[in-house]
């Protein structure tokens, strides 16, 4: 037998597994929050306060807009970012739902994005529990994909978002 693995880099006579392990953003986001473990009150929309969240992303250049929609009322806030950093999204989060009243602020449901996964800053600064969706299933939070059809309907891929100062503006 050929020993050619003692001259590859890292000289492993057999390759490693792919896709066994977790990823990466997803290694801090305990089990207890997952979609399955959200209360039942937030899915039949009696209560009032329960927000979905995702990121609605357009060019590279031209930025991203956070969208959030409240379960009952269909509410919706969108927040211009200026990356797709956990810090900076989960930031603008915790700045716009802080004039809100503790009543309209129970609890948020995201999808896997790295750029929710700042979920500890929210809980202690709002009382807001985050919830996450199961992985590659978006229609657990139907309302904020519709909601972003309809976005997308009248703010293509190609809007330029740094020409707004504010989304007042629109």
């Amino acid at each position: 037998m050929l020993r050619l693995y003692k001259y590859l880099c890292r000289r492993f006579i057999n390759r490693r597994k792919r896709g066994r392990r977790t990823p990466r953003h997803l290694r801090g986001v305990p089990k207890r929050l997952f979609i399955p473990n959200r209360p039942d009150q937030v899915g039949d929309r009696r209560n009032f306060g329960h927000w979905e969240g995702d990121l609605v992303i357009f060019r590279r250049e031209h930025g991203n807009v956070t969208s959030l929609v409240e379960r009952k009322s269909r509410f919706t806030v969108l927040i211009k970012n200026q990356n797709r950093k956990s810090a900076v999204v989960v930031g603008q989060i915790k700045d716009h739902l802080t004039s809100l009243p503790q009543l309209s602020r129970r609890s948020v449901t995201f999808d896997r994005g790295s750029g929710f996964m700042g979920w500890r800053a929210l809980n202690p600064h709002l009382g807001l529990d985050s919830y996450y969706c199961d992985a590659r299933s978006p229609w657990q939070k139907g309302t904020n994909e519709n909601t972003n059809g309809r976005i997308r309907r009248f703010l293509p891929n190609e809007t330029n978002w740094h020409a707004f100062k504010n989304l007042n503006q629109l």
